[in-house]
C-alpha cells in the first residue's frame, strides 16, 4: 500500500509544481479603481486608474517607491516595449499617453473625444494595436482596432467593424486575438488580415487568450467560452457561476490559466478551462487585471487593490 501512495505522489507533483499557492497584498495604500497593471520585471511596474492615475512603483527595496501622474480621463489600459523605457497608456476621450523615461513623465496626445480605448498591446518594438469603441450619441458603442509600424508615432484605423471591442492579446506565435460584443478578432500577420469567430451569447464578453490551440473567453454573468481549435470555433459551457464577471485572463501554456474577477474571485485550471479551482485571493475587492513577470504573478483591481504571487519552483 505505500508503495502505490508514492507512485501516485510522484504522478502528481509534475503537473501542480507551478502553482501558485499564496496571494499576498502590497503595503501600499491607494484609494483608486486599478484598471490595468504592466511590470517590466518582478520589482518594477506601472498601473492606472478610472480615476486618470498612472502610478509607478519599484519594489527593489524595503519600502516600496511610488510616483504619481494625473490626468483627466478614465484611464484602461497600459503597456512598455520591450526596452522597459518606452511606455503606453490608453483611455477615455481619444487618450494616448506615451513616457519615453521608464514611466517618469507622461505626455498626453487626444485623438478623439468620443474615442473611448480600452486596450493597447506591441508584438514587438515598432508594431503595436489598440483597441477601443466610439461612444458618441449618434454611434455609441462603434469598436475599432488602431495599429501602429512605427513605435507608436503614428496609429491608422484597420478595416475592422465590430461592437464594444475592449481587449487585446498577443500569443508568444504572434497570434493576436481581440474580443468585441460577440465576436472574436483573430490575425497571424501583423493584424493585415483579420478573421472573425461569433460567439453566441448574450452575456457581454470581457477578454479571449488562446495558447497554442486552446483559447478561454470569460465574461459577464460567469460567460465562459473554450476554444480548441485556435480560435476558429468557441463553446460557451456552464462551469461559472452566473452571478460573478470576469474581467481578466492569464494562461500560463495551452492548459494553464489564472481568471479575475468580481469580489476578489481568483480561478485556476490545468486542463484548458474545463474545471477550475478557486484560490484564496485575500481580498473582497474586485480584481480587473492579472499579468505574470517571472515567477511572480500580479492582480489589480478596485479600493487599490495589489495583490501578488509567486509560483513554486
Amino acid at each position: 500500500m505505500k508503495r502505490f501512495i508514492l507512485v501516485i505522489i510522484l504522478l502528481i507533483l509534475p503537473a501542480t509544481a507551478a502553482i501558485a499557492a499564496h496571494w499576498h497584498q502590497l503595503p501600499v495604500s491607494f484609494n483608486y479603481e486599478f484598471t490595468s497593471l504592466y511590470f517590466v520585471d518582478e520589482n518594477r511596474g506601472y498601473l492606472v486608474s478610472r480615476e486618470g492615475l498612472v502610478v509607478s512603483l519599484d519594489l527593489s527595496g524595503a519600502t516600496p517607491q511610488i510616483e504619481t501622474a494625473s490626468f483627466p480621463s478614465n484611464l484602461y489600459d497600459i503597456c512598455f516595449l520591450p526596452d522597459g523605457k518606452n511606455g503606453f497608456a490608453v483611455g477615455d476621450d481619444g487618450l494616448i499617453l506615451q513616457s519615453v523615461d521608464a514611466g517618469r513623465n507622461w505626455t498626453a496626445s487626444n485623438r478623439h473625444p468620443d474615442m473611448r480605448l480600452t486596450a493597447i498591446s506591441f508584438i514587438d518594438s515598432l508594431h503595436g494595436f489598440i483597441a477601443g469603441s466610439n461612444y458618441s450619441k449618434t454611434s455609441i458603442d462603434v469598436g475599432f482596432i488602431l495599429s501602429t509600424s512605427d513605435g507608436g508615432k503614428t496609429w491608422d484605423s484597420l478595416n475592422v467593424a465590430g461592437r464594444k471591442i475592449r481587449h487585446i492579446d498577443i500569443s508568444p506565435e504572434q497570434l493576436i486575438t481581440v474580443t468585441g460584443l460577440r465576436t472574436v478578432y483573430l490575425s497571424d500577420n501583423m493584424g493585415k488580415e483579420w478573421d472573425t469567430a461569433e460567439v453566441a451569447s448574450g452575456k457581454i464578453p470581457m477578454a479571449a487568450v488562446i495558447r497554442g490551440n486552446y483559447g478561454i473567453l470569460v465574461g459577464g454573468s460567469g460567460l465562459l467560452a473554450l476554444s480548441s481549435d485556435r480560435g476558429k470555433s468557441w463553446e460557451i459551457t456552464n462551469v461559472l457561476v452566473d452571478t460573478a464577471t470576469y474581467f481578466d485572463i492569464l494562461m500560463l501554456d495551452s492548459k494553464r490559466a489564472y481568471i479575475v474577477g468580481t469580489y476578489g474571485d481568483i480561478l485556476y485550471t490545468e486542463d484548458s478551462g474545463r474545471n477550475w479551482t478557486p484560490e484564496a485571493s485575500t481580498v473582497g475587492f474586485d480584481l480587473n487585471a492579472i499579468q505574470k513577470v517571472g515567477r511572480r504573478i500580479y492582480a489589480c483591481g478596485k479600493r487599490g487593490t495589489i495583490i501578488y504571487t509567486d509560483l513554486e519552483e
